[in-house]
């Protein structure tokens, strides 16, 4: 059986894109600069397209998956398929996240609440890395670094890696626009 402390961990990396990553230093966003070509329109790769494919859209968990199998419910039943198991609870799955250009972005924590106190929205802000492939979030004082494995105009799917006593856990989520 997991902590608690790490599945608050996994819980805000699905979610809020929250704690558990290595890099840092969310700032403004690499949204636009250089990566237009010479006709104005975006090019195909670059930050700024990154960035486009991203923003000022509503995105939901669809897939969340561990490696090695984890217990994050303490039901004494490790899993790899994070929300087929219930390991990830319902009231975390109708979340959603957007980005914005502004470097904030808002994690809407939806119409099921995990607890009476949880609020309706917390915002945090974002920025990606020089080369578009870690997604750097703060929110409430937690900081990550999401690997970008993958990102279309309504797919994102990132990693997480988190270690906790002398385990490496990867932890791969998957978000659809919903």
């Amino acid at each position: 059986m997991m902590n608690r402390s790490l599945l608050v961990a996994v819980v805000l990396s699905v979610v809020v894109a929250g704690c558990g990553g290595k890099e840092k230093t969310p700032g403004t966003p690499s949204a636009g600069g250089n990566s237009e070509s010479k006709s104005g329109s975006p090019a195909a790769s670059g930050p700024g397209f990154k960035a486009k494919l991203l923003v000022d859209k509503t995105w939901k968990v669809t897939e969340a998956s561990s490696d090695p199998a984890v217990d994050l419910n303490g039901d004494g039943k490790a899993s790899t398929d994070l929300i087929a198991s219930g390991e990830i609870p319902e009231c975390q799955l109708d979340d959603t996240d957007m980005f914005h250009s502004d470097g904030t972005f808002e994690a809407d924590h939806g119409a099921l609440k995990c607890s009476p106190q949880e609020r309706a929205k917390d915002v945090g802000r974002w920025s990606f890395n020089a080369d578009s492939t870690v997604i750097s979030t703060s929110l409430g004082g937690h900081e990550s670094g999401l690997h970008v494995l993958e990102l279309t105009e309504t797919k994102l799917k990132e990693s997480v890696n988190i270690t906790r006593g002398n385990k490496n856990y990867t932890f791969v989520v998957t978000f659809a626009v919903k």
